[in-house]
């Protein structure tokens, strides 16, 4: 059926059941009373044991946005790589879009070769093509907010231009920002 068990699949199958925490059962020697018992059990690094459930705290944005659906349309998870891959080009491509325009208006006499090195810089420059070079979790969440800030910088530049449609595209630009935080 393609099911992963990466953090964020974990999370989308806890979404599926109707809670916030991971689908994953903890070890119950993590509940003994006894340290050395304790230390001998399994435990998931880098996620929050409360009340005996596996929470993750790299933010739930990623898997409610993409993963989540890319699960209910297949009935398969999407691999962690590829979730960063679809948001990094996502990214990249909002940010070809603001670049395009902005030369459209602002710099009608750019050279093909001055685009075609500012296009280069804008998807090296970022340092996001290293997130590609191994993708874990880490990276999900690092992906998911650079395409919401991607997204913030569209409805401002939107909005900057809107004539009347203002509050439109700075609305677009909040909402991004607050799920560039999530």
């Amino acid at each position: 059926k393609g099911e992963q068990n990466d953090y964020y699949s974990l999370l989308v199958h806890g979404l599926r059941k109707g809670h916030l925490y991971m689908d994953i059962a903890v070890d119950p020697r993590r509940a003994s009373s006894d340290p050395n018992v304790q230390r001998k059990s399994s435990t998931l690094l880098d996620a929050s044991l409360y009340k005996n459930r596996y929470y993750l705290y790299f933010g739930i944005v990623p898997a409610v946005f993409l993963l989540l659906p890319y699960h209910l349309l297949t009935g398969s998870d999407l691999s962690e790589n590829t979730a960063v891959l679809l948001m990094l080009v996502a990214g990249l491509l909002v940010y070809w879009r603001i670049f395009a325009e902005a030369c459209r208006r602002y710099f009608p006499g750019i050279t093909t070769g001055q685009y075609a090195a500012s296009m280069v810089l804008l998807a090296m420059g970022s340092g996001a093509p290293m997130l590609l070079t191994y993708a874990d979790f880490y990276e999900v969440a690092i992906s998911a907010g650079y395409l919401c800030h991607a997204l913030v910088w569209f409805g401002l530049f939107k909005a900057l231009h809107a004539e009347g449609k203002e509050a439109r595209w700075l609305a677009l630009a909040s909402v991004a920002g607050g799920l560039a935080v999530g």
